[in-house]
């Protein structure tokens, strides 16, 4: 994989974590949450929503510029919006585990674009 597809990549994956993170967030899909409580989680996935978004946008600036970088940051957040919404409608069950899978390998491709 090339230099330049890492960071986007990275990108992709974090905002598709951040906005699974947020939907799960919502009054309707935190019951899908096999917790006792699952209004106490409804704070701290938030803040992991908004924080991974940023995390996002520092990864587009710092790889791509404040030009070419927002408009990447755009594309991916337009991408794992729809991608979001698709699941949410057809798969709910799946949130958790693609808010998960999303957080570790972006955090990983954020690793590995460290020893690149």
């Amino acid at each position: 994989m090339t230099q330049t597809a890492l960071p986007l990549l990275a990108q992709c994956l974090l905002t598709l974590a951040a906005f699974a993170s947020l939907c799960l967030a919502t009054p309707r899909h935190i019951q899908r949450l096999k917790t006792s409580r699952p209004q106490q989680w409804r704070t701290p996935l938030r803040w992991v929503g908004w924080s991974v978004l940023t995390a996002a946008l520092t990864t587009a600036v710092i790889s791509s510029g404040w030009g070419l970088g927002l408009v990447e940051w755009f594309g991916a957040l337009t991408l794992a919006a729809v991608t979001v919404v698709l699941i949410a409608t057809y798969r709910p069950t799946w949130l958790k585990a693609v808010t998960w899978a999303g957080l570790l390998l972006g955090l990983g491709t954020l690793s590995a674009m460290l020893y690149v």
